[in-house]
């Protein structure tokens, strides 16, 4: 017989889980710190062409604008991906910010990006961290749980979007191979020209030619002042590039690099999640008597000691699943009530640790419970009946509860 898990115990191994609001803070903590990271970035950081020392094409540039505006909305994927992610990021930085083509930035720039980096890694050690089991093993004794006859595909949303996602990037990044050949085809096919500047239009700069305005996107538009004359490379087929400045097709890669730390990040939470759910039944885990009442996708449990009226203390989602016994045999004879929690809860043995944020598997009588979601905490409602006298194995009957 498994031994029970008490509500001493389950108040005892509560410490050990993440803070529930930690993990609801987290993200959003994380979006506005990465916003504000990416605004100072673009604030401060200039890039300086002029024909005396022209600009070069520099595909980390796009790469690095894509990853920090990619990496806002990671933190509700995976901390683990944010953390790694801010890493390369960082790194492009420091690498861009020897390049020639740029104003030397201030040096606290790079201890903002860093701080940055800090907070990231500490949050995913904090919230995915290797997670303690306090001696939990060793107290009840542990024993694989039965083999389950299929276990679920989890994740096959998340799977299917990142892989969407990361083969996108790739025809992202050979479009831009070949759109960034064909431009500079162009430029070294073109006529050069010099054309008089008579205007700025927020980012463009305006020119006089033949007798008509034309609008030139260009770095930055203080390198060309009003009055000055600009060299441009020009063709039949509209090509207007500044010679100090040449042509970039980085917006492909930028929107490549935008969409790769999502991609990539939902394929690897996908990965650990089904590794988390075949350690269950690989591998011995630690067995414990509980009470649970089952929904159809939601199993909630309480400890072997329960008192009538008592809350739950974790939950576990499942798959949709056939009425337990009662239930059955109460639609049969025409009084089900469909708020199943109002039927007596059941004895079971839960294998695994019972901390929320672990995956654990549950067999009830005969039945096997396969998880598709780790152990939560809960708000449910289903507060506990006392089973029937007549079901045996109840771990009340070894842990004294009372109804």
């Amino acid at each position: 017989m498994p031994a029970p898990l008490t509500a001493a115990d389950a108040r005892t191994m509560a410490d050990l889980a993440p803070s529930p609001w930690l993990r609801q803070a987290v993200a959003p903590v994380l979006f506005v710190l990465g916003a504000v990271n990416m605004g100072v970035a673009v604030t401060v950081v200039k890039v300086l062409c002029s024909e005396a020392n022209p600009c070069r094409t520099e595909p980390l540039d796009p790469i690095v604008s894509g990853l920090f505006v990619g990496l806002l909305p990671l933190a509700w994927i995976s901390l683990r991906s944010t953390a790694v992610t801010a890493v390369l990021l960082s790194i492009g930085e420091l690498v861009l910010g020897g390049s020639t083509d740029r104003v030397p930035p201030p040096s606290w720039i790079y201890a903002v990006s860093w701080s940055y980096v800090v907070v990231c890694v500490v949050a995913a050690v904090l919230v995915e961290g290797r997670r303690r089991d306090g001696g939990w093993p060793e107290r009840v004794g542990s024993a694989k749980p039965p083999e389950p006859g299929q276990v679920p595909r989890i994740g096959t949303v998340s799977l299917v979007s990142g892989a969407v996602l990361v083969g996108l990037v790739g025809v992202l990044i050979a479009v831009f191979v070949v759109v960034q050949a064909r431009g500079e085809a162009r430029e070294r096919a073109a006529e050069v020209v010099r054309a008089p500047v008579v205007g700025h239009v927020g980012v463009d700069v305006m020119v006089e030619r033949s007798g008509e305005l034309e609008r030139v996107h260009v770095y930055n538009p203080l390198a060309y002042p009003v009055g000055s004359t600009m060299a441009l490379r020009v063709d039949d087929d509209g090509l207007l590039q500044p010679v100090a400045e040449p042509y970039d097709a980085g917006g492909w890669l930028m929107l490549a690099a935008l969409l790769a730390p999502t991609g990539a990040g939902l394929l690897l939470r996908t990965r650990r999640r089904r590794r988390d759910l075949a350690r269950v039944f690989a591998e011995p885990s630690p067995v414990t008597g509980v009470f649970v009442h089952s929904g159809e996708r939601e199993i909630v449990i309480y400890p072997a000691d329960a008192v009538a009226g008592s809350a739950p203390i974790l939950a576990m989602r499942v798959q949709p699943h056939a009425a337990d016994e009662s239930v059955a045999a109460a639609i049969q004879a025409g009084r089900y009530d469909p708020q199943w929690h109002h039927y007596p809860a059941r004895p079971a043995e839960l294998f695994g640790v019972p901390v929320a944020g672990r995956w654990c598997a549950i067999v009830v009588g005969d039945r096997l419970v396969v998880p598709v979601g780790p152990l939560t905490t809960t708000a449910s409602t289903a507060r506990f009946i006392p089973p029937y006298p007549w079901w045996e194995g109840s771990p009340a009957s070894r842990s004294g509860a009372r109804s």
